[in-house]
């Protein structure tokens, strides 16, 4: 038996390295990105961070002339995305949290406590969440700038 919970209304925070690194900032909570104030869009998760800020009016076309250029600008963003669910557990069945691709590198965050480490896109990551409780529960993912962690 399968126990589907949609996990939507998920929002966008972004902060770039060198002020993660000046200010030793760590982010867990969807509460303490809300708490520093950076700036929040709404995003569309499975989604990709480039389509929310054109949606926003923040990039440019990146399918128009040479446009795509303008990304590598972003290349060093600190992505946060962030969301509140409630949960229900079901009798007899095993819960999954599952994330079907994460690009690339993140840190995944289930009420404030590191729940994984990921560090490939091309597989699907799926995390036993049988001993979370009944209630209204946090998710926080945190994508590092890849090109940085790579070097």
């Amino acid at each position: 038996m399968k126990n589907i919970v949609s996990i939507d209304a998920w929002q966008l925070a972004w902060i770039e390295n060198a002020t993660v690194v000046k200010e030793k900032i760590s982010l867990k909570t969807p509460k303490e990105v809300k708490k520093g104030k950076y700036k929040t869009i709404t995003a569309t998760v499975p989604g990709n961070f480039e389509l929310d800020f054109m949606r926003e009016g923040l990039l440019e076309d990146v399918y128009m002339g040479t446009n795509s250029v303008l990304t590598q600008r972003l290349e060093n963003l600190h992505l946060y995305y962030f969301t509140e669910f409630f949960y229900e557990p079901k009798m007899n069945c095993d819960s999954v949290l599952s994330f079907e691709g994460i690009d690339t590198v993140a840190e995944i965050y289930l009420d404030g406590k590191l729940l994984a480490f990921v560090e490939n896109m091309h597989h699907a990551h799926r995390f036993a969440i049988n001993d979370l409780e009944s209630g209204k529960h946090t998710l926080l993912v945190h994508i590092l700038p890849v090109s940085i962690y790579a070097r």
